[in-house]
């Protein structure tokens, strides 16, 4: 089967401190690029076409909040200058 990029909109991430949530996704995927879309944040990532999908765990986490134990980096984002900078980690390590 051959590799897409797929789009997932993410959750708005709260105010202060560390957000967890879950997307379905392809049980392999490799992440591309996190920006935003019309005020959403968006994650954008490369799978195969026909994987089964399943629950996958990530956190927003502010400057100064506390990193998912064996966190994965994946991003940064702000909504603009006068909000907090968030940072998009896979808590799946």
């Amino acid at each position: 089967m051959a590799d897409v990029i797929q789009n997932f909109p993410l959750p708005l991430p709260a105010a202060h401190g560390a957000a967890d949530f879950t997307l379905t996704l392809p049980a392999e995927w490799l992440a591309l690029s996190l920006s935003t879309v019309r005020g959403t944040p968006c994650l954008w990532v490369q799978v195969q076409r026909g994987q089964p999908q399943g629950p996958h765990r990530f956190s927003w986490v502010t400057d100064g909040s506390q990193v998912p134990a064996r966190g994965r980096y994946l991003g940064t984002f702000s909504l603009s200058e006068t909000t907090p900078v968030y940072h998009l980690y896979t808590s799946e390590g």
